[in-house]
């Protein structure tokens, strides 16, 4: 996160100026710009509460949370302006300590400017109205050209968000003034600063990284071996021999991989050798992630810094800055630890106390989780964050050596007291967060409740094999643990490994008895595998402990289904709908109806589960089977086409269309859905078989260019590029609308990027990247025009030369 701020460095300097103003960046941002905005709650209650009081002074609620959400607002606007997301941070458990962090800052931001505006009162500094007026104007100046606005666009847009600009100007008039109010008043705390040389030298010295013109860089070849006798050997002999090196390479095929690097881009025992050597000489061997490494230095470029001489007004200028900055800050230090200040949020209050110190900050934790525990629900994890702190903290200081032992009792003390508070963390929440549950796990690997919660966080991530491995740590921490079996052995019905997940169940029932839950999913599992005796024993004992149990006369009704025994299967969903409604039963029930032939019953049965659940495409879909059986084709497809409509479930929507194909072969929809479903199946002969009959039915330009790309991206997919090109062409041949014929050049650019490698383009490759690059710039999407033209030109300079460095010279203009 560093590396990307340090890229953008100017850019955040510039929104963190307009979101000064704005109290964010963009139209999101106006509804921050007044008190009471923001979210924050306006109720005379909510303003009244008092979150700060400064030297008698007080900050409500309200100005607190709306000077928060302000603090977000800009957060996250900064973060978008680089396809970054913010609200990320503010996920799970870290989250909320991040929150509190920024709550803090909120805090500290707000005494300050109490501070700031008391003593600059008590000087009597006011800005006079004709200053206000200059800097406003040119700070509305500036943020409409950074916008691209005019005035009245500007107008509209807060329109738009249902403000007016006298509200925009009446806060950005107050934010300038009391902008002036702090520069005058830092400029009297400061006063006049005139460095002698003696110490500009100094700090040029000090401070000599920062001036440098040329890091200086180094081109090395290196050798990778497995041993380090055997790099040894090798740098011997390239010692002797300065042409060995290069002959070791030869004779063993091996590439020496030559590059130039500076200082910061490898690992730091790499730089100190590289940047040790002279041209021509080997160094090593040393340690690498790879095997022991030798170097052979290439070239070299020096570091290159300015003299102090040359530099000397912007060294005053930076020494002079700074010293403003240490003297303003000293003053702003000073003012707090003399004033009076309260504050009035209990959990921020204990979060201060806790950067300050550890034990402070634990009593503070401690005493609000016992006076009031629901206060936040992650004050314990507070808790365990500050004891791991503690613990890094500890093995970091030096002790005596017969202080050692007590020092890892301690260590150990505070990390098992962190794991008890994360998972109370983790009980409370419902586990929902993978970054705290990794947290306890690296902490306590064997911890089993960890560890079957992790599995089933994991579980609904759909990352099965660790959620496996996740359950498998908890059984053998607990062997006991009837939770971990059960949630594995569901995992295990949901990769289709049926008899492994009956073992699981067949487990937790014998440590847990005849527990019914356990007895449905084992009967489940039984049946999934076609084992239909075991599934119908086990639901009839379920039936024996619980006579009216949902689950099991459910099961039973499906079993019958699947062995086609329907009659009995009718009277276990009766049975089961008589406990409680379901539209998976009703929907059952009806299909058992249809196939042992009471089509009445089914058609009753259908109207009233569809009259409860009106988007049930299912539903349709059997009213649709109802029509056919009565041998109505025409009322059957209406029903079919209004399941469709009423369903974004791939699999219903698959077997709707496939009984529409089946009855009108030219329903093109039908047919694009069912090739849409094939290809995400991977089913890719079926998906292209729709495609090319679409292509044979269809009339319309539309359908045709969809059917095209569809059987490009299909046959993308099946890794037959020359194919794939073919109808990407096609395509093409029948798409005039250029932002539509993107498409088309995005496939043909991935089939080549695909067929050749990214930097090895053939013409139809070059072509569509240029292509793509026009209509980026007729869109408006200067800077991914800006990408796409320069990775053309560094591929090939002389492809389309006098076209590119014509379009480049359009973004360049006016981007």
């Amino acid at each position: 996160m560093n590396r990307f701020f340090d890229r953008h460095k100017k850019t955040i300097i510039w929104i963190m100026v307009i979101g000064f103003f704005l109290g964010s960046v963009g139209l999101a941002a106006f509804q921050y710009m007044r008190p009471g905005g923001g979210g924050s709650s306006s109720d005379s209650s909510s303003e009244k509460r008092v979150a700060l009081v400064v030297n008698g002074e007080e900050v409500t609620n309200a100005e607190f949370q709306n000077a928060y959400d302000n603090a977000i607002e800009r957060q996250k606007s900064l973060y978008s302006q680089f396809g970054q997301d913010f609200s990320r941070l503010l996920e799970g458990a870290s989250g909320k300590l991040y929150e509190l962090r920024m709550k803090s800052r909120t805090v500290e931001s707000l005494i300050e400017r109490e501070l700031v505006a008391q003593e600059a009162d008590k000087r009597g500094i006011k800005p006079q109205s004709g200053e206000v007026d200059q800097k406003y104007n040119e700070q509305l100046d500036s943020i409409l050209n950074q916008q691209g606005w005019t005035l009245d666009q500007l107008k509209r847009a807060l329109s738009a968000q249902g403000r007016s600009f006298d509200e925009f100007e009446k806060s950005m008039r107050e934010s300038v003034r009391q902008q002036l109010k702090q520069e005058e008043l830092k400029s009297q705390v400061v006063g006049d600063i005139q460095p002698a040389d003696e110490e500009l030298k100094s700090y040029y010295d000090e401070n000599i990284d920062q001036y440098v013109e040329n890091p200086g860089r180094v081109k090395t070849s290196n050798l990778v071996f497995n041993t380090q006798s055997g790099a040894e050997s090798v740098k011997k002999k390239a010692e002797e021999n300065p042409d060995y090196f290069e002959e070791y390479a030869e004779e063993n095929d091996l590439d020496p991989n030559p590059g130039w690097f500076s200082k910061g881009e490898k690992p730091r025992n790499v730089e100190d050798l590289a940047f040790s050597l002279e041209v021509g000489e080997v160094g090593g061997p040393i340690k690498t992630s790879d095997g022991w490494e030798l170097l052979k230095v290439e070239d070299k470029e020096e570091r290159s810094v300015p003299e102090f001489e040359e530099i000397r007004d912007q060294v005053r200028d930076d020494y002079v800055n700074q010293e403003e900055q240490k003297r303003y800050n000293d003053w702003l230090e000073q003012v707090k630890g003399e004033g009076t200040i309260e504050i009035r949020l209990p959990v921020v209050k204990a979060y201060r106390k806790a950067q300050e110190s550890f034990q402070e900050g634990l009593e503070a934790y401690l005493e609000l989780k016992s006076d009031n525990p629901s206060i936040d629900p992650y004050l314990p994890y507070y808790i365990g964050r500050l004891y791991e702190r503690r613990t890094s903290g500890l093995r970091e200081e030096e002790s005596a050596e017969d202080e050692e032992a007590e020092v890892q009792e301690k260590i150990e003390e505070y990390r098992q007291k962190a794991v008890d508070n994360y998972m109370e963390v983790v009980r409370e929440t419902g586990a929902g967060a993978g970054d705290l549950l990794n947290r306890v796990v690296q902490l306590d690997s064997d911890n089993p409740e960890a560890n079957f919660y992790l599995g089933r966080y994991q579980f609904q991530q759909k990352q099965y094999s660790s959620a496996a491995s996740s359950f498998e740590k908890a059984i053998e921490a607990r062997p006991d643990y009837v939770a971990a079996y059960m949630e594995y052995g569901k995992l295990l019905v949901e990769l289709r490994n049926y008899e492994e997940a009956a073992e699981k169940y067949r487990k937790a029932l014998d440590l847990a008895g005849d527990n019914v839950s356990i007895l449905n999913n084992l009967a489940d599992a039984y049946m999934k595998s076609g084992q239909y005796e075991k599934a119908e024993e086990t639901y009839n004992r379920v039936l024996e402990e619980s006579p009216n149990n949902f689950e099991a006369f459910k099961g039973l009704g499906d079993l019958y289904l699947e062995q086609e025994n329907y009659e009995e299967a009718v009277d276990y969903y009766n049975d089961a709908l008589s406990v409680r409604a379901d539209l998976e039963a009703s929907l059952n029930l009806a299909r058992a109806y249809l196939n042992s032939g009471r089509l009445e019953d089914a058609k009753s049965e259908l109207d009233s589960t569809l009259t409860a659940n009106p988007y049930s495409g299912e539903g349709y879909m059997l009213v649709g089977d109802y029509y056919r059986k009565k041998d109505l084709p025409d009322r059957a497809l209406e029903e079919y086409r209004q399941g469709l409509s009423r369903t974004q479930n791939q699999e219903i929507r698959s077997k709707i269309s496939k009984r529409i194909v089946d009855l009108a072969p030219e329903d093109t929809e039908a047919r694009f859905t069912l090739a849409r479903a094939y290809r995400d199946q991977h089913v890719y002969d079926s998906a292209i078989d729709q495609y090319e009959s679409i292509l044979e039915i269809t009339g319309e330009s539309s359908e045709k260019r969809e059917a095209y790309l569809g059987l490009g991206e299909v046959y993308l997919n099946k890794t037959d590029y020359d194919k794939a090109k073919e109808f990407f062409e096609e395509g093409l041949s029948v798409t005039e609308d250029p932002v539509r014929r993107v498409s088309f050049y995005e496939g043909l650019l991935k089939a080549d990027e695909e067929q050749h490698g990214e930097d090895q383009l053939s013409e139809v490759g070059k072509e569509a990247l240029l292509k793509i690059a026009e209509v980026n710039i007729n869109q408006g999407s200067r800077s991914e025009a800006k990408k796409k033209l320069e990775r053309l030109a560094e591929l090939d300079p002389e492809y389309r030369k006098d076209r590119v460095q014509e379009l480049l010279g359009q973004v360049n203009a006016t981007g």
